[in-house]
């Protein structure tokens, strides 16, 4: 199985110039833990987790989304087996990792949609 099997798309993400209360707002709406960053051209730029919102929303002077994400972001590839995911999520400490195909983001692959995948009766 990949990551392409199992990822979500379309995958909900922002641009650099969101303002960081829009992303908060995001977060808590849709009990996402991060978002993905993109340009126009829908490359992954750079990702902001709750973490991020928290530490440039208070604790800093950032205003946009831009101003507050981490780069460079860990990604795979839709070939990519959901074993590997598994692993690099497990040894990395994330808790899901964008899927991208010719510098696009083209989906998002999270614990659940792991878990999900170990859970199906078609798994090998």
């Amino acid at each position: 199985m990949r990551a392409q099997d199992v990822m979500t798309s379309p995958v909900v993400a922002v641009t650099a110039d969101v303002p960081i209360r829009q992303v908060a707002a995001l977060l808590a709406d849709r009990g996402f833990t991060a978002v993905p960053v993109v340009d126009a051209a829908e490359r992954l730029v750079g990702i902001v987790s709750e973490e991020d919102v928290v530490r440039g929303g208070y604790a800093g002077a950032a205003t946009t989304a831009g101003g507050v994400m981490s780069t460079p972001v860990l990604c795979m590839d839709p070939d990519a087996p959901v074993t590997m995911i598994a692993r690099v999520m497990l040894e990395d400490h994330v808790r899901w990792l964008p899927i991208v195909s010719d510098h696009r983001l083209v989906g998002v692959v999270t614990r659940r949609d792991v878990l999900r995948a170990m859970a199906r009766s078609d798994r090998p």
